[in-house]
């Protein structure tokens, strides 16, 4: 990876919220690969629901392609949420090509 980012939707502390997220691709990754987001201490994941994934896109360029990202597996333990991209397994997306989703049902705890 080249770059990743990561957003709440709101900056509010112990409120249930959602998070976009970006990761700029740095050689090529699979359009069907899975990109794992480890939150930090204090947050939890599942909160009032099962965490999603909504908004899924893979960026060309100035091009976005919709797709159909899924959460595969959370753990609260280590607040780590890995998602299936969801593109097709014979396509590629090249270096500085983004994926972008959000995900929701997170708690931050710490902040202030």
């Amino acid at each position: 990876l080249a770059d990743a980012t990561v957003i709440p939707a709101l900056l509010g502390s112990a409120i249930r919220n959602s998070f976009d997220i970006t990761v700029t691709i740095s050689n090529t990754l699979q359009a069907n690969g899975n990109v794992v987001v480890r939150f930090p201490r204090g947050f939890t994941l599942n909160d009032g629901g099962p965490t999603n994934v909504t908004d899924a896109t893979l960026v060309r360029y100035t091009e976005e392609y919709r797709t159909p990202a899924v959460v595969i597996s959370t753990d609260e333990g280590s607040r780590v949420v890995t998602v299936a991209v969801g593109g097709s397994s014979d396509d590629f997306l090249e270096a500085f090509n983004l994926v972008k989703f959000t995900l929701t049902n997170i708690r931050n705890m710490v902040a202030r």
